[in-house]
């Protein structure tokens, strides 16, 4: 999905990858942990008994630009059940090829390697758009990757030794013939140990198809489960995924109506996949384009969703919905815009290791610069406060994708990429620790 990346307006290049300015993939996912108990946090595993105490301040623990290039945009988060953290981005190499990149941490977000270096073979266009942990200790990352013809392929690579070596194990596209493209936008994953993918893929007749694929062997193979097109519209993508406590499983996206109005998406499974039924179908007043984006639950196992929609004069407003009824009925309870006024968009969603939450993304301020942010509720979504409001020293445009992940100790990252006073974009991880 292409967004908005600090012009205040929306991109309509929705149907696929501008390859001048890259997608901005969203990421978020709620699951099981690697001890085998629900983890209502994404890709997250849970932190040792008797909680902790937050710092007063994020800070950057991974600031990354591949060698030799000049632009490397990170997208997704995870952690494992030993502590070890991951992300993953897109970079470009100095030819301009870029390359589906998974960085990790062994040390808490100390310091950080990459582990994957992938380009699908004959291709010269690959990235990674996210990545999470199965309940065996598997690391899955999502994206895409163009071949010898130019077409682009929705991607999912695994490692089994937890991200040492690395191998594709489903490599998708909606058509064979032609060049009509395919994406991976989202991992995900459930309490009885399935794991899930959620993008996109066009067909002969160019209508894009909003996607969720399923594997029951840990990914050696992988099924298509859902495969959704927004009723008299050309264009749905699944952006997002998610599962509550009581077992329900979410995909989030958008689809546009025959009149090329975006509704935001939200469609649930209650038999581990095998059906889906929209139960979110949602406008803002006065919008031209609405995004489901990401997904979460606080303790009580109400059900968040954000996103933005894109209202009359082109400006976006930051959003953050909240269902008690298990994803029916969602009730808008932040509606951000960056002093009031500027371009903003929601993206990623955690709940702490004390109970609060936490949404991310950025918006633009009254100068044209944009601000990578985290806003905070501390009573289930009544009241919303900005707890990191972050642009790189000397850059003009800093950006957070869905991609929270919160370690065992729980100390929280999340994930995007800034612009610095040259022309270099850094693919950047920020953390808030617990002690």
């Amino acid at each position: 999905m292409s967004k908005p990346k600090g012009t205040g307006k929306f991109k309509k290049s929705i149907t696929f990858l501008v390859l001048s300015v890259l997608i901005v993939f969203t990421y978020q996912n709620c699951a099981q942990s690697g001890s085998g108990a629900f983890d209502i946090n994404s890709n997250s595993v849970p932190p040792q008994p008797g909680g902790c105490t937050y710092n007063s301040s994020w800070a950057t623990v991974d600031d990354f630009v591949y060698s030799g290039g000049t632009k490397s945009y990170g997208y997704g988060s995870a952690t494992d059940a030993s502590g070890d953290v991951f992300s993953v981005g897109v970079s470009y190499d100095s030819a301009s090829k870029t390359h589906f990149v998974t960085r990790k941490s062994i040390d808490h977000g100390g310091t950080w390697n990459t582990v994957d270096d992938f380009i699908y073979a004959g291709g010269s266009l690959s990235g990674a758009s996210s990545i999470g942990v199965d309940s065996s200790g598997d690391v899955f990352a999502i994206g895409y990757g163009t071949d010898s013809k130019g077409k682009y392929h929705y991607i999912t690579r695994r490692s089994t030794d937890s991200g040492t070596t690395w191998a594709t194990v489903d490599d998708f596209v909606y058509v064979a013939a032609g060049t009509a493209p395919s994406y991976g936008n989202f991992f995900g994953k459930d309490a009885a140990g399935d794991i899930f993918s959620v993008g996109h893929g066009v067909d002969a007749a160019a209508k894009d198809h909003y996607i969720v694929r399923k594997s029951t062997n840990h990914g050696t193979s992988w099924t298509t489960v859902d495969d959704f097109v927004y009723t008299g519209g050309t264009v749905s993508q699944g952006i997002g995924f998610g599962e509550d406590p009581s077992g329900y499983l979410y995909s989030l996206g958008t689809g546009d109506d025959s009149k090329g109005i975006y509704h935001g998406i939200m469609r649930r499974s209650g038999d581990q996949g095998a059906t889906w039924t929209t139960v979110d179908d949602f406008v803002y007043p006065n919008a031209t384009v609405t995004h489901n984006s990401g997904f979460g639950v606080d303790s009580d196992g109400n059900v968040y969703v954000t996103g933005f929609a894109t209202n009359s004069t082109g400006i976006n407003h930051y959003l953050v919905r909240k269902s008690i009824n298990f994803g029916i009925g969602l009730s808008l309870v932040d509606d951000f815009m960056y002093g009031g006024s500027g371009s903003s968009v929601g993206q990623g969603f955690i709940m702490d290791a004390v109970g609060d939450i936490y949404t991310g993304g950025y918006g633009n301020d009254a100068a044209g610069m944009t601000h990578q942010i985290a806003r905070k509720s501390i009573d289930k979504g009544a009241t919303w406060t900005t707890v990191d409001d972050y642009v790189y020293p000397g850059g003009s445009l800093s950006v957070s994708d869905k991609s929270f992940s919160m370690d065992n100790l729980g100390n929280i990252y999340y994930v995007g990429y800034s612009s610095d006073s040259s022309t270099k974009i850094h693919f950047i991880t920020r953390s808030l620790t617990c002690h």
